[in-house]
């Protein structure tokens, strides 16, 4: 019998471990344990073992993913860390040795976000009005020029990577398909949620959920645990 729930965060492309702010108080007052890692999106390697040596630390994992993150937490191995169950967050869930490039095309986004390439490989979002138009449309204004400004840029090389045996073929997962979604197309998304097997929850808010719906998000994260076999008094959420 487990003592303690614990849930893993991972981030997406421009942002960083603070994209769950919002979410983390939610998932702490249900009794859940949190860590929200910090990519360094140098390489697809390097996170997929960021993710992995936090994930050995906690134990009693239930691992949640927003868009890149998605991809991250399909390369990691279920049995070998305690992985009880995975959450996708408007999040890339490729199959094997599918790329993240080919997940992004498979049906057009509704904005292209202006990107910049730096002299290291690094894309950096390059305007913060079209960020706004694809990312997010529905965060106030503020949140908007923090999440711009403190963006954290992913090498060009990740979108080229490739996963062997997923994650999601190993364990029980959730999807949240962001239906105002700019960026990833929610037809993708509910694709990717049936292709995985996962029990789908619809939410209607653009591409940053974790910002812009929090409670959405730890709802869905908050019941998946209590649902979890030999996970003991986790407390369900209403909304408000």
């Amino acid at each position: 019998m487990l003592d303690k729930a614990n849930v893993l965060l991972v981030h997406g492309s421009w942002a960083d471990a603070s994209c769950w702010r919002l979410v983390i108080p939610e998932l702490l007052q249900a009794g859940l344990g949190v860590r929200a890692v910090q990519l360094d999106m140098r390489s697809f390697e390097d996170d997929v073992e960021t993710v992995e040596r936090a994930a050995t630390a906690l134990g009693h994992n239930l691992v949640a993913g927003h868009s890149y993150g998605g991809a991250v937490i399909s390369a990691l191995d279920p049995s070998a860390l305690d992985i009880r169950g995975l959450v996708y967050v408007a999040a890339s869930a490729p199959e094997e040795s599918q790329t993240l490039s080919s997940l992004m095309t498979a049906y057009p986004s509704e904005v292209t976000v202006k990107t910049v390439i730096d002299s290291a490989g690094y894309v950096w979002a390059a305007d913060r009005d079209n960020f706004e138009l694809a990312i997010g449309q529905d965060l106030d204004a503020e949140t908007l020029d923090v999440l711009y400004a403190t963006q954290r840029p992913i090498h060009i090389e990740i979108f080229e990577a490739k996963i062997c045996d997923p994650a999601w073929r190993h364990v029980e997962s959730r999807y949240l398909v962001a239906k105002q979604d700019h960026l990833f197309s929610p037809s993708t998304q509910r694709i990717l949620g049936n292709k995985i097997g996962a029990t789908t929850v619809e939410v209607n808010g653009g591409h940053m959920l974790p910002l812009s719906h929090p409670s959405n998000v730890a709802k869905t994260i908050i019941d998946f645990a209590g649902s979890l076999e030999s996970i003991p008094g986790i407390r369900s959420r209403k909304i408000q």
